[in-house]
């Protein structure tokens, strides 16, 4: 999988990592890459407005996967312009 660094909003990469994360946790748990994609995108889909809020599915996923949750609520926590001045985007 390519793995974009550039994105064109802070929301398109908290999606990007949503799909990729889910994903990974479908693989990790033995699904194959086809079947992986097809349930990230069913439960994308079905949870489409609940992604971000609490008890949502990226909450879901930061239960399951510690990585997930240091990267994507560092996003909301530090402001971008932090970020960038300590080299951590």
């Amino acid at each position: 999988m390519k793995i974009p660094f550039e994105f064109n909003s802070d929301d398109e990469r908290n999606k990007w990592l949503l799909y990729h994360y889910l994903k990974k946790y479908y693989v990790d748990v033995g699904l194959s890459e086809i079947d992986a994609e097809k349930n990230t995108d069913e439960v994308i889909l079905q949870n489409s407005k609940n992604l971000f809020r609490v008890h949502g599915l990226s909450w879901s996923i930061g239960k399951i996967s510690l990585e997930f949750f240091c990267i994507i609520f560092r996003m909301f926590i530090c402001p971008k312009k932090i970020m960038k001045q300590h080299h951590l985007l």
